[in-house]
């Protein structure tokens, strides 16, 4: 059961609800006037959305029982190789596909593990609210940048320290990595990405 338990952390990146806010009301219908389709299409032609912005500064989140990013690089150091070919390559999806497959990532990790990953998004840094820890993340917007999915990446390779070998957050980044995934103490499952390349 704990195996598909999400920290509130990684619940957090993975922005899965689109935020549009249709407040608009349907016009009255009457026998020889519009058909339904149009209607509708009238009440919500100019009905607000609500557009979450990418962070451009370090954000602050409650993440529970979270492990470290030294932690999670600690736990698959062993295994480090360079990825010699993308298997799969969420660059080129189109934001349903994206959507559809870190959902998949997320809730069957082991039809995942290992795979060599190429993602293009946005970078974000979480601190934990409990800890005061330090996570790294990878924010993928849709067409509209309505809805965002995101998922945590650690990036050790060659000493890399923050902020001095980091983008500016915020910035767009195309990351390729090995999809990882561990059981914390308390037996919660955890996803994140070992990132071997970061390009912005």
């Amino acid at each position: 059961m704990k195996k598909f338990l999400i920290t509130a952390f990684l619940l957090s990146l993975i922005f899965t609800g689109c935020n549009k806010t249709k407040t608009a009301s349907l016009p009255p219908v009457n026998q020889n006037s519009q058909s339904i389709d149009d209607i509708i299409a009238q009440s919500t032609q100019d009905a607000p959305v609500t557009v979450l912005p990418i962070p451009t500064e370090e954000v602050t989140l409650s993440m529970g029982v979270l492990p470290s990013q030294k932690e999670m690089y600690d736990a698959v150091k062993p295994s480090f190789t360079p990825a010699s070919q993308i298997d799969i390559d969420l660059s080129q999806m189109s934001s349903s596909m994206i959507y559809s497959m870190v959902f998949e990532m997320i809730c069957m990790p082991e039809m995942y593990e290992d795979k060599n990953l190429k993602v293009k998004g946005n970078f974000v840094v979480y601190i934990s609210e409990e800890t005061g820890d330090r996570h790294y993340a990878i924010v993928i917007p849709d067409a509209t940048q309505c809805c965002q999915q995101g998922i945590e990446f650690i990036w050790f390779g060659d000493n890399k320290t923050y902020p001095q070998d980091f983008p500016p957050i915020g910035t767009e980044i195309e990351l390729t990595g090995r999809y990882k995934s561990i059981y914390t103490k308390e037996g919660f499952l955890i996803n994140f990405i070992e990132a071997e390349k970061i390009e912005s």
